[in-house]
């Protein structure tokens, strides 16, 4: 009878392969769902071929994974707030002209509208510079700048989101999104 001590893979991996943020780093990039067992995750970052960049989001500090994720080495890149408005709240009293028009562009119009792909594309890279990439001392602005870039413009070619809201000032040029 022979025995084997080689180590068995026996655990499903914890991460997900990321597409998007691989290609921008060119460097194997995963994201993390939890919870999680922390072992597992362990034993992959620790693993010979581990990622170069794994992302996950947590409620905050009192979330049971927010400290062994510290302990792992993560560290908070960004912080959001969310704002939310009951449905029963009386709607905002009409303002003056803001000098912009804003039009709503659905998933299934993206394509007929990818000539303003490229302007939102630079409005994103120029002015989203407080997103976790941006805050992270290891990424390069030049990398954060092309994340966000592709991210906007990837809506135009279905990737990503149903809808986009496109706020134009008077002359015609793209001055937000969302």
């Amino acid at each position: 009878m022979t025995m084997s001590t080689a180590r068995k893979e026996t655990e499903t991996p914890v991460t997900a392969p990321d597409a998007f943020l691989t290609a921008a780093f060119h460097a194997p990039c995963r994201s993390l769902a939890l919870p999680c067992d922390m072992n597992t995750l362990s034993a992959e970052l620790s693993a010979a071929d581990a990622p170069a960049f794994v992302w996950t989001k947590v409620a905050g500090p009192d979330d049971p994974a927010f400290t062994p994720l510290t302990e792992m080495g993560f560290r908070v890149a960004v912080e959001e707030i969310t704002y939310e408005r009951p449905a029963d709240a009386p709607a905002p009293a009409a303002t003056a002209d803001p000098g912009f028009t804003v039009r709503k562009i659905t998933q299934d119009a993206a394509a007929r509208e990818a000539a303003i792909a490229e302007e939102l594309g630079d409005l994103a890279c120029d002015n989203l510079t407080t997103s976790r990439f941006h805050q992270d001392p290891l990424v390069p602005d030049a990398v954060a700048c092309e994340i966000k870039k592709r991210w906007a413009m990837n809506f135009f070619t279905g990737k990503r989101g149903q809808e986009m809201y496109v706020a134009c000032a008077a002359d015609g040029n793209a001055v937000g999104f969302n």
